[in-house]
């Protein structure tokens, strides 16, 4: 029994050890300027999904993560402060407004819904 307990407390240790000089190695391998504040993000696939402030979403390919690029945008006319992203729609918190967006052509998302919260939807 005090064997075990002690091969479980060696692998407890290893395992945070690990960790810990993972996180030791952690580096930026590519970036991309929005224009404003990325407030929040959503990655599904290929693409990363910017609630960008005042900037609206952007959608920005990663498919290459040390050369991302921009393939589309929209412009939410408030700011864009939270983003989930379902299938072929993306959900902007815009203010106090919910705005469900077709991005299934990404480099060209379009409106299909707005819905009007009466307060704000930050992140």
């Amino acid at each position: 029994m005090k064997k075990r307990i002690i091969a479980i407390i060696v692998f407890i240790a290893a395992v945070g050890t690990t960790t810990a000089l993972d996180s030791l190695n952690v580096c930026c391998v590519g970036r991309y300027n929005t224009g404003d504040y990325a407030l929040d993000v959503y990655v599904s696939g290929s693409y990363a999904y910017v609630a960008d402030d005042t900037c609206g979403l952007r959608i920005i390919n990663i498919s290459d993560p040390s050369s991302p690029f921009e393939v589309g945008f929209f412009d939410t006319r408030d700011e864009a402060t939270s983003v989930y992203v379902s299938g072929d729609y993306a959900y902007i918190g815009d203010d106090s407004f919910l705005r469900i967006l077709d991005i299934s052509t990404p480099s060209s998302p379009f409106e299909v819904g707005l819905f009007n919260t009466g307060g704000g939807l930050g992140p």
